[in-house]
């Protein structure tokens, strides 16, 4: 059975890692099976070889036929050489990018997502190894009592992934599900890897939940830009301005003034309240309106597809809430998830409070 392995720099970032996992393959594997393994190219590379050469190197050592392929782009990769070694039943060592951009952007792309690309072009499933032995509900550092998932559903881990939480890129499980590619995550070096998550459709395991999963976001500011025109006009060039600012805004809402004129509030990234302030201030467009800066919050985002088949959800939101005793200052949802801004010191308190309410 042909399978794709993707290794990331977390999993294999020395000699003696890399020499493990060299090991490991060539012991798992069976005769005449075909596998593609997709290393990140921050992986770690021996003197004078790069990622991929430094694992073939290991894998001959241990009598797999290895090719390696390496430079190309990851939007136009060799299939059919691919498809070649893997009826072969050899080994075919792919170096793919490292992740594109900020570490913390939720949509990067980068070897994982290659991997994905790979796995549906061949026709397989796609293991995904890491640092982490599977998918937890919530972070444990935050939630120490957070379950194990062993099976996610693409449109709970798409979410979960693009609001910043999870092993997985955003791309990645969007691609995955798009082709129908199930993916296995699990921690790299570890000899017990039945304890690792699926990724994969729908499926009444999660719909029997109406919560899956928390992710968790810091440094949040909730901006709110007051006595504005009701008129299309003025949100017109608010957001205008937003994007001239580079600003990446989340959490849109409007309200009415009893006078009529209207408030637009959205979360951003803390550094951006300020200079946007600044900005709004000092345009001859927004002379009149009021701009107020709520800084220093956490996202905290519940997620989970039974949302969509269950009532109530938001109403034990609140309630949790307040029985907590915590603050709440802005809101929204989706079909599958409800997002909160509380304040920073306010974070493991509400995580742990929704984790016991909903079993997490």
């Amino acid at each position: 059975m042909n399978v794709v392995r993707k290794y990331g720099k977390n999993s294999i970032n020395s000699a003696e890692k890399m020499k493990a996992v060299a090991e490991h393959l060539a012991a798992a594997r069976k005769p005449g099976d075909g596998m593609v393994v997709v290393l990140s190219a921050s992986c770690y590379a021996a003197d004078g070889k790069n990622a991929a050469e430094t694992l073939a190197a290991g894998l001959r050592e241990a009598g797999v036929q290895t090719s390696v392929f390496a430079g190309f782009d990851p939007e136009r990769f060799p299939v059919l050489e691919l498809e070649e070694v893997c009826a072969a039943g050899a080994a075919a060592v792919v170096e793919g990018p490292a992740a594109a951009g900020n570490e913390n952007d939720p949509v990067r792309c980068g070897a994982e997502t290659l991997a994905v690309i790979i796995a549906a072009e061949l026709g397989c499933d796609c293991e995904i190894y890491s640092d982490v032995s599977c998918v937890y509900s919530v972070d444990p550092e935050l939630y120490p009592a957070a379950r194990r998932l062993p099976i996610v559903t693409y449109e709970d881990m798409m979410e979960l992934a693009a609001l910043g939480t999870g092993p997985l890129e955003a791309r990645s499980v969007e691609l995955a599900r798009k082709y129908d590619v199930r993916l296995f995550v699990t921690e790299a070096l570890s000899e017990d890897h039945s304890r690792g998550t699926y990724v994969m459709n729908d499926s009444n395991y999660m719909k029997d939940m109406a919560v899956t999963g928390i992710s968790t976001a810091d440094n949040y500011t909730i901006a709110t830009v007051g006595n504005m025109e009701d008129d299309g006009a003025a949100a017109a060039e608010l957001f205008e301005v937003l994007g001239q600012l580079s600003v990446n805004v989340d959490m849109i809402s409007k309200q009415i003034q009893a006078d009529g004129r209207c408030a637009i509030s959205f979360s951003c990234p803390g550094q951006d309240g300020p200079r946007l302030k600044k900005q709004l201030e000092t345009d001859s467009r927004f002379a009149g309106t009021e701009v107020r800066l709520k800084e220093n919050l956490a996202m905290i985002s519940l997620v989970g597809v039974g949302m969509a088949i269950r009532s109530g959800v938001a109403g034990k939101v609140f309630a949790v809430l307040r029985k907590a005793a915590i603050p709440c200052y802005h809101i929204t949802t989706s079909e599958i998830s409800i997002s909160l801004a509380v304040d920073m010191e306010n974070k493991e308190k509400a995580v742990t409070a929704f984790g016991r309410a909903f079993e997490l």
